[in-house]
């Protein structure tokens, strides 16, 4: 008889800390962290179109559109001034439409005020992650740093949104690494310059030789992305989905201090040094932000960010004159040439005055 009472009350102890645990778990996560992108917008009202560009060497661009607002239905979309949205490095198109209210989302005010928006996903990220050819687990497709980015996924999306708007011009508005593919895309003179309407750079960057993150600083001179490419991986970081889905997002909402001093490492303050990094950060949304962050991309293109620490704004460095001159027929790399940005886009910069990496 004891024995059962015993068991009972071991069963009813598991059942309540059973219960508790559960509580707290749909407390802790928000239903947002099984939303992609598509379901963002569409939880938001808004209409969305998913679309897929191939570039020249063979990525499939994944392409979300947002045709009209809430309010504002053109159903004569080739009127509509068309804007593209393209995010930064390790970021990841959802950065446009996540946040809790639409006024807080640029995709969603843009579409509001009219715009027809069009959202890019880089190679390597995890909504454009297809070749014609390879796949994620082929080591030839991670062959690509923003060098590629810049040659073929720029001028691919750009002509793919023109080829189904029938606009003539698209405007275009780059975050980081996104303004990196602008400035090395939009050359005096070219094709593609003539397709651009206007070029909105948020943060700013080419060269980083003057970076204070003392986070990115210490990957660069620890030579991490090439640690890492040593022991084979190729991808950067590798998506492992508990970690991104479950873990970071749980510490982030138990313990909010450790994730805004991490970013703060790597981003700065908005009072310099001292100054309070959170009052620019939505807290509240900060696990769901980073359930969806990293948006991946290829070591080669991490290594290729750390040589640009210490080369300068340069194409990706092979290693030897060797390998360099068999990719451009001279023994070092290329530079990146910024007086040949185009002298007839309207541009505008946009820059935080304690941003450490810009």
């Amino acid at each position: 008889m004891k024995k059962k009472i015993l068991i009972l009350f071991f069963f009813l102890i598991l059942s309540t800390l059973f219960n508790f645990v559960q509580s707290e778990i749909n407390t802790l996560f928000d239903p947002d962290f099984n939303l992609n992108i598509s379901q963002f917008i569409q939880k938001h009202g808004y209409p969305v179109e998913n679309h897929f560009a191939t570039t020249k060497d063979g990525y499939i661009i994944s392409l979300q559109r947002i045709p009209n607002g809430k309010k504002i239905i053109n159903n004569n979309k080739k009127l509509k001034a068309s804007v593209i949205l393209q995010h930064g490095l390790e970021d990841i198109g959802t950065t446009w439409v996540i946040q809790e209210n639409d006024y807080q989302s640029l995709g969603f005010i843009l579409a509001d005020e009219g715009y027809d928006v069009w959202i890019s996903n880089v190679r390597g990220t995890r909504y454009s992650n297809k070749h014609l050819k390879y796949n994620v687990n082929d080591v030839e497709y991670w062959n690509f740093t923003f060098d590629e980015m810049s040659e073929f996924d720029l001028p691919c999306v750009v002509d793919y949104v023109i080829n189904v708007t029938g606009n003539d011009k698209v405007n275009y508005i780059g975050h980081s690494q996104g303004t990196t593919m602008g400035f090395i895309g939009f050359k005096e003179g070219s094709e593609l310059t003539k397709k651009i309407n206007t070029f909105f750079a948020l943060a700013p960057v080419t060269r980083v030789t003057h970076c204070k993150s003392v986070l990115l600083n210490l990957i660069s001179q620890l030579s991490i992305g090439e640690i890492v490419n040593l022991v084979g991986i190729k991808s950067f970081p590798m998506d492992i989905q508990p970690l991104r889905v479950l873990l970071l997002p749980s510490v982030c909402s138990i313990t909010p201090f450790a994730c805004t001093t991490s970013l703060r490492l790597l981003f700065g303050s908005d009072d310099g040094d001292d100054g309070d990094f959170s009052s620019n950060l939505n807290q509240t949304r900060l696990p769901i932000i980073l359930s969806q962050s990293p948006g991946g991309t290829s070591t080669k293109n991490m290594i290729h960010w750390s040589q640009n620490f210490k080369k300068g704004f340069q194409k990706f460095d092979y290693g030897s004159s060797h390998e360099n001159f068999i990719h451009y027929s001279q023994s070092t790399p290329p530079k990146y040439n910024i007086t040949n940005f185009s002298k007839t886009i309207p541009t505008f910069l946009f820059t935080g005055g304690n941003d450490t990496i810009n």
